[in-house]
């Protein structure tokens, strides 16, 4: 058989076999990197459009205890938040990674900046993802 003809009984089979090398790409993620991407989504979300005060939820719940949201933060619109350093697996379940948050003040309208350098621990038991250090406060 030569190449030529080969090539030809070939081509037709191709689009499955990427489609099939997708699919397993995507299967070899594991469920806790899908996890923790939804988990991060959600923080920016809540952090940048709801109440601030609700990231606190995302805390371990013993540093949740022991570091109750200030009352403080009522008086916060965060008007920005950006990723500068991506998320990073430091273990199989940890990760890291740093944001900067922009926010007003509502009553004096004057903008702030500060850097959060966030960790994340994996609960297995849960299927969930905690932020493991303390949230930096809106001075």
């Amino acid at each position: 058989m030569t190449t030529r003809r080969r090539l030809l009984l070939f081509l037709p089979l191709l689009p499955f076999a990427l489609g099939a090398c997708k699919s397993l790409g995507s299967m070899g993620q594991k469920d806790s990197e899908k996890s923790l991407q939804l988990t991060l989504r959600a923080y920016e979300t809540t952090l940048r459009w709801g109440n601030p005060a609700d990231i606190y939820g995302f805390l371990d719940p013993e540093l949740r205890a022991a570091a109750p949201a200030p009352d403080t933060l009522h008086n916060i619109q965060v008007t920005g938040y950006q990723v500068t350093q991506r998320p990073n697996l430091v273990e199989e379940e940890r990760a890291g990674l740093v944001a900067e948050i922009r926010y007003v003040f509502k009553d004096r309208q004057i903008e702030r900046r500060l850097r959060d350098e966030q960790l994340w621990s994996y609960d297995k038991e849960h299927n969930t993802w905690r932020r493991i250090n303390p949230i930096p406060p809106f001075d």
